[in-house]
């Protein structure tokens, strides 16, 4: 009874119980549970096998250089922003980044052993100003504007409101408005804050838009998606036609051989391959030879018969 599996088992969970002040969670697998552990186990170690292989193969793979598609949301973003610092005069028509931006981002004098690094609006603002420059601006913020200037902060601010001929009627003339509002208020702001008031602003108008509105920004993203399917599939074809065509190369130069070399024209002028054995007939030989060679051989027959006739 002590040999039983049974018995053993028993004993084993006294024994835990002993052990342990809890014995309800004390519990010894089974056979089957144990076989069905490992397979669970042996299964994932596999997935993690097929895992890893699959992004080692991802990574030797060359990096796809055609651009990836833009959502609905993307594109309206980044026409509305070109529409909107238009529409301010902070970008001209043939540019592609704002005018303060390249004010602002002016290439410090770099020091030796140092590369030149561009000074951000907020290193400008965070540079030591002498005290005589911070009076001077007090002075000028308290003093009263003169009429001049009023007229000038006026005309700055009715610029902003001017808008191109595209969209006359649609929620962002109150974008606009605001923002050249927010500008004329603020003067030459700091490039971050105005991107980052853009972005909130075309995010708002984005939210505010009905679905017919979206619509034509939802069918170009279909269009991205599609032109992106079509052009990651011509490359791929262009990759394998070139890949196809290494292996064709690398074949064509690995000329087989054999060993000795035989019938091959660089051996035989190297000294690697004996010269072939001459197969061709040769020439024919003189009448006069011919026939002394066979009266010779007549001769020694009749010398042979008269010394077996003598015998």
């Amino acid at each position: 009874a002590e040999n039983c599996p049974d018995a053993f088992k028993q004993r084993k969970l006294e024994q835990l119980r002993r052990r342990y002040k809890n014995p309800e969670f004390v519990h010894i697998p089974h056979r089957e549970e144990v076989a069905m552990r490992e397979r669970e186990e042996a299964e994932r170690r596999k997935r993690d096998k097929e895992e890893s292989e699959k992004k080692k193969a991802a990574a030797k793979q060359p990096r796809c250089p055609v651009k990836r598609p833009c959502s609905a949301y993307l594109l309206f973003s980044v026409a509305r922003r070109k529409e909107l610092l238009k529409a301010c005069g902070i970008l001209s028509k043939g540019d592609d980044e704002p005018a303060s931006q390249q004010v602002s981002e002016s290439p410090e004098v770099p020091r030796e052993g140092q590369r030149k690094r561009r000074a951000s609006s907020a290193s400008q603002a965070a540079a030591p100003v002498p005290a005589a420059a911070n009076k001077r601006r007090k002075a000028e913020k308290d003093e009263p504007s003169s009429p001049e200037e009023t007229k000038r902060g006026q005309v700055v601010a009715a610029a902003g409101l001017k808008r191109g001929a595209a969209r006359p009627a649609c929620v962002g003339d109150e974008t606009a408005q605001k923002l050249a509002g927010w500008l004329a208020k603020d003067g030459a702001a700091n490039v971050r804050t105005l991107c980052a008031e853009l972005t909130r602003e075309v995010a708002r108008e984005w939210g505010n838009m009905r679905p017919e509105e979206k619509k034509p920004w939802e069918q170009l993203a279909e269009k991205e998606k599609i032109r992106y399917a079509k052009a990651v599939r011509t490359w791929r074809e262009k990759l394998k036609k070139k890949k196809s065509g290494r292996e064709t190369a690398t074949r064509k130069r690995k000329v087989p051989c054999s060993r000795k070399g035989h019938g091959t024209e660089k051996g035989e002028k190297a000294g690697k391959v004996k010269p072939q054995a001459d197969t061709s007939p040769r020439e024919a030989a003189p009448e006069g030879t011919e026939t002394r060679d066979h009266e010779d051989v007549q001769a020694g027959a009749k010398d042979r018969a008269a010394t077996q006739k003598e015998r």
